[in-house]
Protein backbone atom coordinates (compact mmCIF):
# COMPACT_ATOMS: atom_id res chain seq x y z
CA UNK A 1 0.00 0.00 0.00
CA UNK A 2 1.31 3.43 -0.92
CA UNK A 3 0.60 6.14 1.64
CA UNK A 4 -0.36 9.65 0.54
CA UNK A 5 -1.87 8.57 -2.78
CA UNK A 6 -5.58 8.65 -3.52
CA UNK A 7 -6.91 5.37 -4.93
CA UNK A 8 -7.75 5.53 -8.64
CA UNK A 9 -11.49 5.00 -8.09
CA UNK A 10 -11.68 7.77 -5.47
CA UNK A 11 -10.96 10.75 -7.67
CA UNK A 12 -11.46 9.53 -11.23
CA UNK A 13 -14.34 8.23 -13.25
CA UNK A 14 -18.05 8.99 -13.13
CA UNK A 15 -19.11 10.18 -9.72
CA UNK A 16 -15.56 10.44 -8.35
CA UNK A 17 -15.54 11.03 -4.63
CA UNK A 18 -19.33 10.85 -4.35
CA UNK A 19 -19.45 7.39 -5.94
CA UNK A 20 -16.67 6.20 -3.64
CA UNK A 21 -18.44 7.60 -0.56
CA UNK A 22 -21.78 6.03 -1.58
CA UNK A 23 -20.05 2.70 -2.13
CA UNK A 24 -18.56 2.79 1.38
CA UNK A 25 -21.69 4.02 3.22
CA UNK A 26 -24.41 2.02 1.42
CA UNK A 27 -23.55 -1.32 3.11
CA UNK A 28 -23.70 0.38 6.51
CA UNK A 29 -26.68 2.72 6.12
CA UNK A 30 -28.73 0.83 3.53
CA UNK A 31 -31.08 2.39 1.00
CA UNK A 32 -32.83 5.70 1.72
CA UNK A 33 -36.28 5.51 3.30
CA UNK A 34 -39.04 6.11 0.77
CA UNK A 35 -42.79 5.82 1.05
CA UNK A 36 -45.24 6.86 3.68
CA UNK A 37 -44.01 8.10 7.01
CA UNK A 38 -45.84 9.33 10.08
CA UNK A 39 -46.19 12.92 8.88
CA UNK A 40 -47.62 11.82 5.52
CA UNK A 41 -50.47 9.96 7.19
CA UNK A 42 -52.00 13.09 8.75
CA UNK A 43 -55.12 14.41 7.08
CA UNK A 44 -54.86 17.77 5.38
CA UNK A 45 -56.65 20.66 7.02
CA UNK A 46 -59.56 22.10 5.01
CA UNK A 47 -58.80 25.35 3.25
CA UNK A 48 -60.05 28.42 5.11
CA UNK A 49 -63.11 30.11 3.62
CA UNK A 50 -62.08 33.20 1.71
CA UNK A 51 -64.12 36.31 2.44
CA UNK A 52 -64.81 39.32 0.26
CA UNK A 53 -62.70 42.37 1.10
CA UNK A 54 -65.70 44.63 0.35
CA UNK A 55 -68.67 43.01 2.14
CA UNK A 56 -67.01 40.27 4.28
CA UNK A 57 -69.29 37.53 2.85
CA UNK A 58 -67.84 34.21 1.62
CA UNK A 59 -66.43 34.47 -1.91
CA UNK A 60 -68.35 31.42 -3.14
CA UNK A 61 -71.59 33.47 -2.81
CA UNK A 62 -70.33 36.14 -5.23
CA UNK A 63 -70.67 36.47 -8.99
CA UNK A 64 -67.47 37.30 -10.84
CA UNK A 65 -68.04 38.81 -14.28
CA UNK A 66 -65.03 38.42 -16.56
CA UNK A 67 -66.85 38.99 -19.85
CA UNK A 68 -65.89 42.63 -20.28
CA UNK A 69 -62.62 44.49 -20.45
CA UNK A 70 -62.46 44.75 -16.65
CA UNK A 71 -63.36 42.01 -14.17
CA UNK A 72 -66.29 42.94 -11.93
CA UNK A 73 -67.24 41.44 -8.57
CA UNK A 74 -70.96 41.38 -7.70
CA UNK A 75 -71.57 41.07 -3.94
CA UNK A 76 -74.62 39.07 -2.71
CA UNK A 77 -75.72 41.78 -0.25
CA UNK A 78 -76.34 45.46 -0.83
CA UNK A 79 -73.85 47.77 0.85
CA UNK A 80 -75.22 50.65 2.98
Amino acid sequence: MIHGKIPFSLGKGPGGFTAWLNGRLFPILGPPPVGLSGSDLLRAQPAPVRVCPVCAQPMDQHDIDRSGERTQLHCPVALP
